[in-house]
């Protein structure tokens, strides 16, 4: 299955949604890169085991289902989404159904279609508890949330975001978006006017995931929150190395 790429920019100002509203040119320009960071952590490829799941079924169905997935694998998000609610129309009882409401939430994300997807992501966790991409589902549940949140510009809508990313470490400790959503839910905090709570979360992915790729976003989002606070931070040695590895990482302060 393929895993979310962790390779965050920051190339804005962050402004606490408590101290007035953003500004439109920088409102807009933070839900493009919001948008475009969101895009390259949903999960576009098939869930672990699904293609056992093909051979076994009706072939009928099964070619239904790898037609909507073609054209899903082609970015053709639109006409992809169309034949991934006509299989579920056609086929609700089947033992792929959640697969394909992941597949179909996942498109309604990429068409910027947020509140359909968050509906959709909250129906596989609550109706398929065992759904081996639930990490996944989780994760993307915050990320469409969070980008309502950058549209209504509400702290309660960002809150909304940061108690979705919250369960990620909480019940999947063992997935690998754990550091991104730790990442997501300190910055939620500070945009719902938390900084002081985003602090910790920050710090933990310094010291507890020194080896993920958000490493360095999350350090310039804590040195960024602390300059904010009017505070000053240094990095453990453990971090400085890490960030030395990664010659492309963005200049920090």
């Amino acid at each position: 299955m393929m895993r979310p790429e962790h390779s965050l920019r920051r190339r804005f100002t962050r402004r606490s949604t408590t101290q007035g509203s953003l500004p439109h040119g920088l409102r807009v320009l933070f839900a493009v890169i919001s948008l475009a960071i969101l895009l390259s952590h949903v999960l576009i490829s098939v869930p672990a085991g699904i293609a056992q799941e093909v051979a076994e079924d009706d072939p009928v169905a099964t070619r239904k289902y790898s037609v909507a997935l073609g054209f899903q694998k082609q970015r053709l998000y639109p006409q992809a989404a169309e034949r991934w609610r006509q299989f579920l129309k056609t086929y609700p009882n089947g033992k792929r159904v959640p697969n394909a409401q992941h597949h179909l939430a996942v498109c309604l994300v990429h068409q910027q279609m947020f509140p359909e997807a968050v509906t959709l992501f909250r129906e596989i966790l609550a109706k398929h508890p065992t759904f081996p991409s639930n990490d996944s589902a989780q994760f993307n549940l915050g990320l469409a949330l969070y980008n309502i949140a950058l549209t209504t510009e509400k702290p309660a809508d960002f809150q909304l975001a940061t108690g979705a990313f919250k369960v990620v470490p909480a019940k999947y400790a063992k997935s690998v978006m754990v550091p991104t959503a730790l990442y997501y839910q300190a910055e939620c905090l500070g945009l719902a006017g938390d900084k002081e709570g985003s602090l910790p979360i920050y710090k933990s992915i310094l010291t507890s995931h020194a080896k993920s790729n958000i490493v360095p976003a999350a350090y310039q989002a804590l040195s960024e929150t602390l300059g904010e606070l009017n505070r000053e931070v240094k990095a453990p040695p453990s971090v400085k190395g890490s960030l030395a590895k990664r010659p492309q990482a963005p200049a920090f302060r």
